[in-house]
């Protein structure tokens, strides 16, 4: 399957729009992700990367049947084939997410799930509950989370608050001053001045299966 038929086929997956995952990639229309599944355009191996991210899959599921460009790939990003290998991670709630290291002394009856995603000794998962952060994160989805990874702007975060708790936001930025954002309307963005970032999001799996 060829790289533009991937990518439509995975955004399908993920059950998002055209300009919706151009927003996620931070592109100012929809033109650039119609490009790119028609074929009138082959994306660039920075944007192959960008659309990976914004579908939570590793980019070698959006190049696999293209041996050019996974050369290209892995010789820019030193990204092998390796790296797919699946991976157990304990499934916290939000709760242990605010304390995620406290959380992980204690994981005997902790449930578990799999992932493709290149982990760390604290990468953990989060079932999403409530409807704040829908489309993109439906109620139950899981979430895998990186909390050793430095947070930028435009990537959806874990953030705690002061009672120990925690939240799916997406870490936004206007002027000096920084702001966790819902993606459903109906909720407000907050000041992210006084909350600390204990996650990024790097994959996300659905309820029934990984896209």
């Amino acid at each position: 399957m060829a790289i533009k038929d991937n990518i439509k086929k995975h955004r399908e997956l993920a059950k998002l729009s055209q300009p919706q995952l151009a927003k996620l990639c931070g592109w100012e229309s929809q033109s650039r992700v119609s490009n790119y599944e028609t074929g009138i355009r082959a994306p660039s191996t920075e944007d192959l990367m960008q659309i990976a991210k914004a579908l939570g899959i590793g980019v070698i599921k959006l190049i696999e049947d293209d041996e050019h460009q996974l050369r290209d790939l892995s010789s820019n990003y030193e990204i092998q084939l390796a790296d797919q290998k699946v991976t157990s991670i304990p499934i916290l709630d939000m709760i242990q997410a605010g304390a995620f290291r406290e959380a992980f002394e204690d994981l005997e009856n902790a449930e578990y799930t799999t992932t493709d995603a290149k982990v760390k000794a604290h990468t953990y998962a989060l079932r999403v509950t409530g409807d704040s952060m829908i489309p993109i994160f439906q109620p139950g989805m899981i979430v895998i989370v990186e909390p050793d990874m430095p947070a930028v702007v435009g990537d959806y975060v874990i953030a705690k608050n002061g009672e120990n708790e925690a939240t799916l936001k997406q870490l936004v930025k206007d002027g000096a001053d920084w702001y966790l954002k819902p993606l459903n309307p109906q909720y407000p963005t907050k000041s992210a001045n006084h909350v600390n970032i204990v996650g990024v999001v790097i994959q996300v799996q659905s309820v029934t299966k990984f896209k």
